[in-house]
């Protein structure tokens, strides 16, 4: 199963008329945080389950590094996140 990760108020397969603005539910960054990191650890478990059917043969090389791309790629935007959140908490720091 790979699972795509979003950015809040982007919306990935174009426009949809059920979700408003006001179906974000409530919760601080730490929420999204955790969810953000839960979601990631789920892409490199499926990632790692692609890499194990690709070389048993039941999984095309296709679909399993489109699978480990988006791992590395949510694995990159998390470390990059957490990169400004530390160089903000350093800025409130010094103040």
């Amino acid at each position: 199963m790979i699972r795509t990760v979003g950015i809040e108020g982007i919306e990935l397969n174009g426009p949809s008329s059920s979700k408003k603005p006001t179906d974000v539910k409530a919760g601080g960054f730490g929420e999204k945080l955790k969810e953000a990191i839960a979601d990631v650890n789920t892409l490199q478990h499926d990632a790692d389950l692609s890499m194990e059917r690709v070389a048993k043969g039941t999984l095309g090389i296709h679909e399993g590094m489109l699978a480990i791309t988006k791992a590395d790629l949510s694995l990159r935007l998390l470390v990059q996140v957490r990169n400004k959140v530390l160089d903000a908490y350093k800025e409130i720091s010094r103040m």
